[in-house]
């Protein structure tokens, strides 16, 4: 099988171990036999061609904006997978919102089978969701129309896809919702993790505890792009307001310097900047190591969040989540069974909840334990192959 993917941004577009979605996928397909070619937009550094690649095939469009949609990129992606097609014609077409227009725009009812992977949420519904107010049953869907009208390529897409693959069932459902006046079929089919890589680490995590200096000390890990809505001044906020004046915040991922300064700035009028570490981004393959390092992985993001990858990884390596209740975590998460899960911007509630963990090592320990057997038995990357199999195989069967 062939399939072509068209996707904003790749691995390569980064040198700061965050892992775009189809990077993460193509090597999985492609690493089943599955012959994967993607089309990008171009690098700001690095040379805008073809690149090779161990598993799967990658082009970056000379032209068009990096980790942008655009008409030049719709353009560009068109006019080479149409070449690519009509030398070895491929079996499905996959993208996410409308980065797919330009190939299916071009070829019409000709065109593969498209499968449209989704990940956020759409704004409109979670703004209703985080901060409901009265007329939400009228403002959500006559703002899913005018955002439609606003986004008609994305919606083409929506609307052409053999189905809409979603990582979460909360965000399957949203789909639906957002684009209430046609019909679309949405799946549910989570990230899947390798429990080999993702696994406890304990003589690795002392390590990595011992080099930023806190041996004995409870560390509450973040794992993600440090932004506004992500979270981390919330975290911040927790971190002052936990009776344990010990424990310590590491924040791991890619941040702005204007953006590292305002978190350092929050950190000092918050009394805690002894007490956090914006650690930048880390390699991909050293993350299991930070999450078994830490006591916590923490998340108080209010982002359109579809499902975390972080949080799966992080329960794989038997390190809990406490987050805040988005549609879709509760997917993932059972809350006081597996992790935690607060009403948004509770801070103080958050920092109840953790410092009552902290305070019950065992309960910390059994609540781990059990987050890593609901990844063994419902993520793992087995299961999760099986379900991706179906989904191009009714895909295929549509075309015919």
């Amino acid at each position: 099988m062939r399939i072509c993917m068209f996707a904003r941004g790749m691995d390569g577009h980064f040198q700061s171990g965050y892992r775009y979605s189809f990077s993460v996928l193509a090597e999985r397909f492609s690493g089943r036999g599955i012959d994967c070619t993607v089309l990008t937009t171009a690098r700001e550094n690095g040379p805008n061609i073809e690149q090779p690649n161990p598993m799967f095939k990658i082009r970056y469009l000379a032209g068009t904006v990096p980790r942008k949609s655009t008409t030049a990129y719709w353009r560009e992606s068109g006019s080479a997978f149409a070449a690519m097609h009509a030398d070895q014609p491929f079996d499905l077409i996959m993208g996410r919102g409308d980065t797919a227009y330009g190939a299916m725009q071009a070829f019409g009812s000709e065109a593969p089978p498209l499968v449209n992977h989704e990940g956020s949420f759409p704004p409109e519904i979670m703004r209703s969701i985080v901060r409901p107010r009265a007329g939400a049953t009228v403002l959500v869907p006559a703002s899913s129309l005018l955002k439609a009208v606003l986004s008609r390529r994305r919606q083409f897409c929506l609307h052409r896809a053999a189905t809409v693959v979603c990582l979460s069932s909360a965000l399957a459902n949203a789909i639906l919702r957002s684009s209430w006046w046609r019909s679309i079929t949405t799946e549910f089919i989570p990230y899947g993790i390798d429990t080999k890589a993702y696994a406890p680490a304990p003589s690795a995590a002392a390590h990595a505890r011992q080099s930023l200096g806190i041996p004995d000390a409870p560390m509450l890990l973040y794992v993600g792009r440090a932004t506004e809505t992500k979270g981390v001044r919330d975290g911040l906020k927790v971190l002052a307001q936990l009776s344990n004046r010990t424990a310590r915040l590491v924040c791991i991922g890619p941040v702005e310097p204007a953006y590292a300064d305002v978190l350092e700035t929050e950190a000092i009028a918050l009394g805690v900047a002894e007490r956090v570490s914006i650690a930048g981004p880390k390699p991909a393959a050293e993350l299991p190591l930070w999450y078994s390092a830490a006591d916590l992985l923490i998340f108080p993001s209010t982002h359109n969040e579809g499902a975390p990858k972080v949080f799966l990884e992080s329960m794989a390596c038997a390190t809990p989540v406490v987050a805040y209740n988005l549609p879709g975590f509760s997917d993932l998460i059972t809350d006081m069974v597996d992790g935690c899960l607060l009403v948004p911007g509770d801070t103080a509630g958050m920092a109840r909840r953790i410092d009552a963990m902290l305070d019950d090592p065992v309960s910390l320990t059994t609540m781990g334990e059990i987050a890593q057997r609901t990844i063994a038995s419902s993520y793992s990357q087995a299961i999760v192959d099986a379900a991706w199999d179906d989904v191009f195989a009714r895909a295929l069967a549509g075309k015919r």
